[in-house]
């Protein structure tokens, strides 16, 4: 089968099951909130639901504003290889883009316009989606017509719509993805006492793993750590490590997610090398024998 159309089948399946539970969650909030009393605990779905669900947004997402992102208004929203197509096939790709973007614009906005403004209070799962769905189209919006957020007035920057890293985490952890020793540290994580670029992390760090991540510790009350600021995750689940590991303890990443410190003894995931996936600073780094001692039972990461 062509590229080309193995990938557009494909994209319309996972765009077909991402509407279509959307909309059946839709319908069941629509109909459990008729009339004088709302069980929005009904229209709540599982635990998988929302995890294929918010993965195939995020993928539907990267799809939008990849497709919008054009330098020239006449150019059509299509990729390098449907570009290239010719006569019937370049006009059938073209409608294709057309019914995909309009399938994310419907269902997202419907999603944002329903459970975030209609019904009060709001239904969380779909809140999610649609301030998900918000988001993206701020993004697409900008790369569509080309522009940039200003950068150099901090006036407007404070305006910018922001990522809504809290819905994400609240995504995650409905998903199973993020789980605690305590509850306690739930709260702690969704609350202003955590730096806002740990948030951004722990996404990350639930996103890369294939099981979930479990938080043993965040934030202390003494020492001069990055706990104290606010900085700072332990994960409990050390047994994820070759498999998370792998993924994070990269420079591109290191550097993307402003990621100060790493430590964690690899020889507990079998590594000869002990210091296999460690940072300080944002640079690899040789700790002591004490400290990977220390870091046994659990992966700390730290932000800068």
């Amino acid at each position: 089968m062509n590229r080309l159309v193995f990938g557009g089948l494909l994209a319309f399946i996972l765009l077909a099951i991402y509407v279509g539970g959307v909309w059946a969650e839709l319908l069941k909030l629509m109909r459990d909130c008729a009339g004088d009393g709302c069980s929005l605990a009904a229209a709540a779905p599982d635990g998988s639901k929302t995890a294929i669900l918010n993965t195939i947004g995020a993928m539907i997402s990267a799809v939008v504003i990849a497709a919008l992102s054009v330098s020239d208004p006449d150019q059509p929203l299509l990729s390098r290889q449907i570009n290239a197509a010719t006569g019937r096939r370049r006009e059938l790709a073209q409608w294709f883009v057309t019914l995909y973007l309009l399938g994310w614009l419907v269902t997202g906005l419907a999603a944002l316009v329903f459970a975030c403004l209609i019904y009060s209070p709001p239904d969380r799962f779909l809140a999610d989606i649609g301030m998900a769905w918000l988001g993206t189209a701020i993004a697409a919006s900008y790369a569509f017509f080309g522009l940039r957020p200003p950068v150099d007035d901090d006036e407007l920057l404070t305006r910018r719509p922001a990522r809504d890293v809290t819905a994400e985490l609240r995504a995650q952890i409905r998903a199973g993805k993020i789980r605690f020793d305590v509850p306690e540290l739930q709260a702690e994580l969704l609350g202003t006492s955590v730096d806002r670029k740990l948030q951004e992390l722990v996404v990350f760090l639930a996103m890369s793993v294939g099981t979930y991540i479990k938080i043993s510790n965040i934030l202390r009350t003494a020492g001069d750590s990055a706990h104290v600021a606010g900085r700072a995750v332990d994960i409990g689940n050390e047994d994820v490590a070759a498999d998370l590991l792998a993924r994070v303890a990269r420079q591109d990443a290191v550097d993307d997610y402003h990621i100060d410190e790493i430590i964690f003894d690899a020889a507990v995931a079998g590594k000869e090398d002990r210091n296999i996936w460690n940072f300080d600073r944002g640079a690899p780094h040789a700790y002591a024998v004490a400290t990977l001692n220390a870091h046994r039972n659990h992966i700390h990461f730290a932000v800068a």
